[in-house]
This record gives C-alpha cells, structure tokens and sequence, in this order.
C-alpha cells in the first residue's frame, strides 16, 4: 500500500469516527462536564479559576485546568453549548487516532499505523472520552504523542519535544504522569539500559519539569495564599494513598488490587458484555511482554504501568474511563500481531490458523466495539439535553434562582445558579434564597446515591411554605423533573454576604 492510499484510508477512518460521534453528540450530558465548565465565567470576568460560579464562593479549584481553559477560549469565540462544548475533546480524539496512525507506522510500517488507526477509532472507551468534557482524551492524546516523539528518535530535539508534551499531559490531569513515565520506558528500550540511557532519561525528566513550570506557577500564586489548602486535598489527600482499613503493608497492597478488580477492572469488563475484549486485551499485552523485540516489550511495560499506576497512585476513583491512555497503545501491539499473522502465513487462505487469529482480534477490539458504540447510541436516545433544558426554561421565571443538580447549569445560566451537590438547602437559603426549586432529577431520584435526605427535606419545604408546582417536564434519562416556584408574596431577605464555601467540590481526578 503507497503512503497516499494509507492517507485516504486514515480520511476515511477519521470520518466515519466523527460520522458516528454527530449522533446525539448534545444528549446524555453528565455532572462531571459541568464541573469542568463552571470555571468559566470566573475565568472570563474576573481571571480567577474557582468553582461554582456562585457569588461569594470564593474557593480555587487546583485541577489541572488545560481543558477548562480550551473551553474558556472556545466560549470568547461562541458561547457554549453541550455539542459546542464537546468540539474539543471531540478534536482531542480525531488527532489521537492520526497520532496512533504514525505512531504505528514509525515502529511498524503503515498497515500497522492503519490497523492502530482504526482500533482506537472504534475503542468504547475512546468514544465515549471524546464526547465527554473531561480530561480522559487529552491524557490518551499526550501518552500517545509523547511516545511518537521518543519513536521518532532519542537526540535532544526529541526528548525536548516529548517533554513539554509530557508537561501538558499532567496539565490536563494528574493521571498525565503516564506521559513520561511511558516515554521513558520506551526511550530506555530504545538508548538502552546503560549510561547513555539514564542519561537521556534523566535529560527528558528535566524537559518535563520545565513544561510544568506553568501549571506550578499557576497552583502557587492562586493556592499559595491559602497555604495550599486546595492542593494539600485534591492531590496529596487523593493519590498515593494505602488502604486505611488494613494495619500491614502486604494487606494494604492485597486491598488496592481487590479495589481495583471490583471498580476500574470490573467495569472494564461490564461481564458478560466485554468479555472477549478483556481477554483480547491480555492476549496481545501478554504477547508483546514475551516478545524479543524492544520496542514491542517497552510497549507491553508500558501497559503494565498504567495498571499498576491506577492501583498505587491514583487510587482514589476507580472509574473505568481512567483507562482510556491505555487504548492507543494496546491499539499498535493488537496492530503489529495482526499485521505479522496476516503477513507471516504459511500457506494462503482465511482459514488458516494465523489468519484466524488476526481476525479475531480485529474483529474483538474493532467490529464488535464498533456495535458498542451503535448500542450505547441508541440508549442515549431519550437523554435529550437541549429538549430538557429548554423545557425547563419555559417553565422557569425569568432571572430567577434556581436551586438544581449541577447537570443542568449549562443550559440554565441565564438564571442564578445554586447546584445541590455543592450546598445544602439551608445553606442555600441562608446566602442565595432560591425561588425556584428543580427536583426528582436523575441524580436526586436515585435511590443508591445520597440525595434522598435532601430530597425529603425539599418536598417538606414545598408543603410545609405553600410553594406552587409550576410544572413537569418528562425528561427520559433525566428523569420526571418537578419544577417549584416560591409564594410570589414571600420578601426577600436582606443580602447577606455569604462565608466562603468549605466543602470541596467532586473529583480533581
């Protein structure tokens, strides 16, 4: 295949990826998008990074603020919409599939680059981090790209290169350490494990360093006057820790892989549905780790890192979506084995045993998560964000306070905005007095989450003030929305000028 056939067959892949991603690229909007948003207008008017946008809320946000600052600039050219908002994570997975493109072809020719391609193009977990407005997809971007840069070569122009890509890695997110911790292991296969080695190694660690000269500077000079506080709790509160409940060090470590099997791995797994996938997945890592090539054996290491990263460091949330940087590598070792079956045969034919295999794994970690996709689609099917916000509007006054899950503060900031997952009802009245009241949302009606207390407290309010029902929205995934309106004869209290806020907002992770 000429380089300008394999060009038009990566067109092509990248297009039928975003293709599928225009479905219901604004429904099933989630609370974590919304964290990641609320930044915004503090950025904007006041050039603060804090959480919520609530007046008198002062509080710094110390999460890597790469995404929320893209946002920021794409709100200053258009405000901000659920699928405008999902432009650039959107962005993020198209160049991460053209990077696991030339990322293959530089180790292993161009139909390994297409092969590498078109997997991570149909990876679940790469579709879904590229419609979400979390930092997934820019780890998996950087990790990728921080090793096409050690790929390229080892002089120091590359090295400088996959630092500072290193450095906007753990600017995106905590869990970008896995840039150049993945860089390093394959720059060590290939420099070699002697002098020269550690100190190319050791020369990319220093580059990485200065690339994180910014996000320091931005964590001292707006958490420094507050000792740190949001620092001291978000990362050395959250990552690295043991397993309290354990006294020795052996069952502090059997505890965090018992975690890791029954969070991250479990839902990795979702059994029986991604079975093969899992399997599929070992089988190639497990290959490469038993490989005589270098290059192939640094990139099963790398695998294994990320594994044991998300056991001793960033143990705090066991959320599968975590392990989208693995993708774009697992995607070139499952690339290279297929590539060789299909090349290495014996004797021509599909039957045969290598070309059995090869199709296997094509069709495991491609065609069926391709059906994946389809499925989940076709779930999101009644998770209509704009329909539901736009409901709400209708039902809600103008400028009013609203008192709602965070989910839906995008399409309802045209109101002053109190999420419940940030204050209590007490809390609220005392510093905002909301007028209008959302419940009975997803969130607040799910009996395995901690909203139920709050939920009673809300319905006796209603009842107890004579509150007026305005109306209902049926808002499929989003649930049977209730919207309430406060007596329109209540007086406002006075301003009161609110105490900053102490509870910390959802993950930094």
């Amino acid at each position: 295949m000429t380089r300008a056939h394999a060009r038009l067959c990566l067109l092509g892949i990248v297009a039928a990826f975003l293709a599928l991603q225009s479905v219901y690229l604004s429904h099933r909007w989630t609370i974590d998008e919304s964290w990641y948003l609320m930044p915004i207008p503090s950025i904007l008017e006041e050039g603060r990074f804090r959480i919520p946008t609530i007046p008198g809320d002062d509080e710094f946000w110390p999460q890597p603020p790469l995404l929320t600052y893209s946002e920021a600039l794409s709100e200053v050219v258009q405000p901000l919409t659920a699928s405008r908002a999902r432009m650039i994570p959107l962005a993020f997975g198209c160049a991460l599939i053209v990077t696991a493109y030339f990322l293959g072809r530089k180790l292993y020719g161009e139909g390994v680059g297409l092969l590498a391609a078109g997997l991570v193009a149909s990876d679940n977990l790469v579709f879904l981090a590229a419609r979400t407005v979390r930092p997934e997809i820019l780890v998996a971007l950087f990790v990728a790209l921080a090793l096409l840069a050690i790929a390229r070569g080892t002089s120091r122009r590359d090295l400088l290169l996959a630092g500072l890509i290193s450095g906007l890695g753990v600017s995106s997110h905590p869990n970008g350490l896995l840039a150049p911790g993945c860089a390093a292991i394959l720059l060590l296969a290939r420099a070699g494990l002697g002098i020269t080695g550690l100190k190319k190694t050791l020369e990319l660690g220093c580059w990485t360093l200065l690339a994180m000269v910014p996000l320091v500077v931005w964590i001292v000079v707006n958490d420094g006057p507050s000792g740190f506080e949001g620092f001291k709790s978000h990362w050395l509160g959250r990552y690295g820790r043991l397993a309290e409940e354990t006294p020795t060090l052996a069952g502090s470590i059997l505890a965090l892989v018992e975690a890791e099997m029954r969070g991250r791995w479990s839902g990795f797994l979702q059994a029986p549905y991604r079975i093969h996938i899992a399997l599929i997945s070992i089988l190639v890592i497990g290959r490469s780790l038993l490989s005589r090539d270098r290059t192939l054996r640094a990139l099963g290491i790398c695998c294994v890192l990320q594994l044991l990263f998300f056991i001793f460091v960033n143990n705090s949330v066991s959320s599968v979506r975590y392990m989208t940087p693995l993708i774009p590598i697992v995607a070139v070792i499952a690339g290279q084995w297929t590539h060789a079956l299909f090349t290495n045969r014996v004797a021509p034919g599909i039957l045969q045993p290598r070309a059995l295999l090869a199709v296997t794994i094509v069709v495991g970690l491609g065609l069926s998560q391709i059906a994946g996709n389809g499925l989940y689609l076709w779930r999101a099917r009644s998770a209509d964000y704009v329909a539901t916000v736009e409901s709400l509007n209708e039902l809600i006054p103008p400028d009013s306070r609203v008192y709602g899950s965070i989910t839906f503060w995008l399409g309802l900031r045209n109101h002053t905005f109190v999420p419940y997952m940030r204050k209590n009802w007490q809390r609220a009245l005392e510093d905002h007095d909301p007028n209008v009241m959302i419940v009975d949302d997803l969130d607040m009606a799910d009996p395995k989450k901690r909203w139920g207390a709050l939920r009673a407290d809300l319905n006796a309010h209603v009842e107890e003030h004579g509150w007026t029902l305005l109306g209902e929205v049926d808002a499929g995934y989003y649930g049977q929305i209730k919207v309430y309106g406060a007596p329109k004869s209540r007086p406002r209290p006075p301003e009161q000028r609110p105490e900053p806020a102490t509870t910390r907002t959802g993950e930094a992770a």
